[in-house]
């Protein structure tokens, strides 16, 4: 569902489509990777740092265009509210001002697209009230933002925002992004690497601020676009180090 309407207006049409008394689900319950199955190699020693819990504000920063940072943003935040047995519980509200946010392709990962609301706003005062807004509804599960400045101000004010309603916000935002401050739970940096296959995209993940936890951790990732499985991508042992132990 798109909305396009003035700031006059836009109020009153998000409170008529987010604060339903059905609170319906934007994740199919029972969703799960085709395989069948956990990858081989899950992310079980970053999961505690990642988890998009209730309040929480995450912002992902892709390093170049095509990192997969949007992708890996939105695979975390399903796995994050399925484990959280969330199902069923509001909508997910996507506020993008050049339509670089495109939910078509989220139906096949298990996001019921009835639930999901899309607000286009060009102006940036505009697209900042309409996210805050958002996230103090009690109807809404999960904010998903792209923007490009982020004051300080209004970054506190999304943070708090989003305590209050008790809603998860994912904002996608540039390289930009590193040379402000802000007041997210977590801030990863997203770099696509070369991948072995076309339906597999390989990305190199940095921890720059974890809330609660220790910054600095890199590794790398894959992202199995037909099951949409995450893994971790085992490091090459240092050819030299190798050479040595072998007695040459």
């Amino acid at each position: 569902m798109n909305v396009h309407s003035p700031k006059s207006s836009t109020l009153s049409v998000l409170r008529g489509l987010l604060a339903s008394s059905e609170r319906p689900g934007a994740i199919a319950a029972g969703h799960r990777c085709r395989s069948g199955g956990e990858p081989r190699e899950p992310l079980s020693t970053v999961e505690a740092c990642w988890e998009l819990r209730s309040g929480m504000v995450q912002e992902w920063v892709a390093d170049a265009e095509g990192s997969g940072a949007q992708e890996l943003a939105l695979w975390n935040a399903r796995k994050s509210l399925r484990q959280e047995e969330m199902q069923g519980s509001g909508r997910w509200l996507v506020v993008d001002a050049e339509q670089e946010v495109c939910p078509a392709g989220w139906q096949g990962r298990g996001v019921d697209l009835a639930r999901v609301v899309v607000v286009r706003v060009r102006d940036p005062v505009d697209l900042l009230w309409t996210v805050e807004q958002g996230l103090r509804s009690r109807g809404v599960e999960l904010v998903v933002c792209r923007v490009d400045c982020l004051p300080m101000v209004a970054f506190r004010r999304l943070k708090l925002a989003a305590e209050v309603g008790g809603t998860r916000c994912l904002l996608l935002r540039g390289a930009d992004a590193l040379r402000e401050p802000g007041w997210a739970d977590l801030r990863v940096l997203v770099t696509p690497q070369r991948s072995t296959s076309w339906m597999k995209r390989r990305m190199r993940v940095e921890l720059l601020k974890v809330r609660n936890g220790l910054p600095g951790s890199v590794f790398q990732v894959e992202l199995d676009c037909e099951t949409d499985c995450v893994r971790l991508v085992p490091e090459l042992a240092d050819s030299a180090a190798v050479y040595c132990s072998a007695g040459a």
